[in-house]
């Protein structure tokens, strides 16, 4: 019982972010986001305080009841010797977001948090092997999260009046966290992907290939550029009628 409240503990703190530290810098250029999940030293010791009680308890049983115990315990055993090696998460992550990119804003006051909206690049292996890479140009959120209220209020000031970024209030925090959600605003907006391999990339830098065809987000569901160019050919022929 103590393993899987000290699990359950484990990930609780993981989820709720408690030692995660974010740092911004905000211009008419763009922003640059960093953060840094500080986890503290006590946390990674206790980590490995529980990894060498499992394991010296795993040992014990296995002196106790014989062999066999290790068909229960040998993952755990496992986990253990992996755990006792463990190092503290101290990585930083940055995020530059340029203001030519930026699309609009939505934002929570009591929350203190502001999603920007942007187009973005992303270039991820796509198989297990690795031998594949895909390489999107699309659009998604940006959260800044504040300290205080007032601080949010200055960079919702920032973003309208200095950059004339469009920036609405949502009243319903869960709808900015909501994964799920597409913005009617970001409809109509080209996405641009393709998977390739490492050796296709290479070859790509001595004769680049024409871009992509484009991809669109129509009420929920993904269309080619051909479709897209007659449901707005549709939608243009019904408001005409």
């Amino acid at each position: 019982m103590f393993l899987v409240f000290c699990a359950f503990a484990y990930a609780w703190y993981l989820t709720a972010g408690l030692d995660n530290r974010y740092h911004y810098v905000l211009s008419e250029l763009g922003v640059v986001k960093k953060h840094n999940r500080a986890e503290p030293a006590w946390v990674n010791k206790a980590m490995q305080v529980i990894a060498w009680g499992c394991a010296i308890g795993c040992i014990f049983a296995v002196a106790i009841a014989g062999p066999m115990a290790l068909a229960g315990s040998g993952i755990l055993v496992l986990l253990a010797f992996g755990m006792m090696k463990r190092q503290p998460e101290n990585q930083i992550t940055t995020v530059i977001g340029e203001r030519d990119d930026w699309l609009f804003a939505e934002y929570h006051l009591k929350r203190k948090v502001i999603v920007l909206w942007s187009r973005y690049d992303v270039c991820v292996h796509w198989n297990k092997s690795k031998e594949e890479v895909a390489r999107d140009q699309t659009r998604g959120p940006l959260y800044l999260f504040f300290n205080t209220e007032d601080e949010l209020k200055a960079a919702v000031e920032f973003l309208s009046s200095e950059t004339k970024l469009a920036c609405k209030v949502r009243a319903n925090k869960k709808e900015l966290f909501d994964q799920k959600r597409f913005p009617q605003e970001l409809e109509n907006l080209p996405v641009y992907g393709e998977i390739y391999t490492f050796d296709e990339a290479i070859e790509r830098r001595k004769d680049p290939l024409a871009r992509p065809g484009a991809s669109y987000v129509i009420d929920g569901e993904w269309l080619s550029e051909k479709e897209w160019k007659e449901t707005q050919k549709a939608t243009i022929s019904a408001m005409s009628q």
